[in-house]
């Protein structure tokens, strides 16, 4: 079997290749990755995979696709390739949509019969109205930023065409996703630094709970809905084996970096004051691109915002998951 996987050295795309090489072969693995990598956890990933001896592809999706013409006809794709810095504004972004459509294009023909696996975000169904409620995979979208925007233009993409070359596919819709080697600017290095100054916002008991899910665990359901035919042609959102509140997250984040946190604690009706501010209709559209950013976490998190219900196909794989302590010490073992 031959398996193509674009953003190789990815925190998720590097997750999923180690676990592959576990059941695959080196030739079985065709992985693109981008050659100038901005960030300094991904460019030491693309030097692990090199020195591994695997077949990499340089290539950015939203510039030169020559080496692309390289690869041979694949049985399955992982497409992992993505922009999600939601507070970094740049048309970096558009790898979602328009390097999704610029990939498929170029490969075209050569996915007769590949299984293409596409990972969304429940960012591209975000919520219209603050709600309690976990998001579902028939949930109605309304994205609130460019990231979940150009993810949601990246499914519709991916959907439409698969009829002019002949793919299967699934859209596996991701809710937080934390490891090791975690995301630079994401909410994990935010809480860790915020800690460590003492800083008033990481010491609040936000109401909100947030789903989190392991990478290893995510890389586990990639490599089964692969092998599932039920999956095909269908939208899933990946499960949340854990989801406690922001104030539990900083509470794990402090016990995993030894630093204490004293919490302070505000009434019920404080945060239902700030729910119906950061909710008023209309105000993020007159916001400049920072506070609307700073705006929308924080809509997120005074409420169960960032919390969704696992598919049931996914669910029924009964899959073991990893233990959130034991996975927030790995993750700031290095911290």
């Amino acid at each position: 079997m031959k398996i193509l996987v674009s953003g190789a050295s990815g925190f998720v795309g590097y997750t999923l290749v180690k676990t592959l090489l576990e059941q695959h072969g080196f030739d079985d693995l065709i992985l693109l990755v981008h050659p100038h990598p901005r960030l300094p956890a991904e460019r030491a990933r693309l030097e692990k995979l090199q020195k591994m001896g695997l077949r990499l592809i340089p290539v950015d999706l939203l510039g030169d696709l020559s080496s692309l013409h390289t690869i041979e006809k694949v049985d399955l794709l992982y497409h992992l390739a993505a922009f999600g810095e939601t507070e970094t504004r740049t048309d970096a972004v558009r790898v979602n949509d328009l390097g999704s459509s610029r990939l498929l294009q170029t490969l075209g023909e050569r996915l007769h019969r590949t299984h293409v696996i596409y990972s969304g975000t429940i960012a591209s169904v975000d919520r219209k109205y603050p709600s309690n409620t976990p998001l579902l995979d028939t949930s109605h979208c309304h994205p609130r930023t460019i990231y979940g925007a150009t993810k949601l233009a990246g499914e519709k993409i991916i959907r439409e065409l698969s009829e002019q070359f002949g793919y299967s596919w699934t859209i596996l819709r991701l809710p937080t996703i934390y490891g090791p080697e975690f995301r630079a600017g994401g909410i994990f290095q935010i809480l860790a630094e915020g800690l460590t100054r003492e800083a008033i916002f990481s010491r609040l008991n936000w109401p909100g709970r947030v789903g989190l899910l392991h990478v290893q665990d995510l890389a586990k359901i990639l490599i089964a809905i692969s092998q599932d035919k039920n999956a095909e042609a269908r939208i899933l959102h990946a499960p949340s084996p854990d989801c406690p509140s922001l104030d539990q997250i900083a509470s794990l984040v402090a016990a995993a970096i030894n630093v204490e946190r004293r919490q302070i604690k505000l009434p019920a009706w404080f945060w239902r004051a700030i729910t119906a501010l950061v909710w008023t209709p209309g105000l993020h559209r007159i916001l400049p691109f920072f506070l609307h950013n700073v705006l929308w976490r924080v809509s997120l998190v005074t409420i169960d915002g960032l919390v969704s219900k696992g598919s049931d196909i996914i669910e029924e794989l009964n899959l073991s998951y990893s233990p959130i302590d034991k996975g927030f010490f790995e993750m700031y073992e290095n911290w």
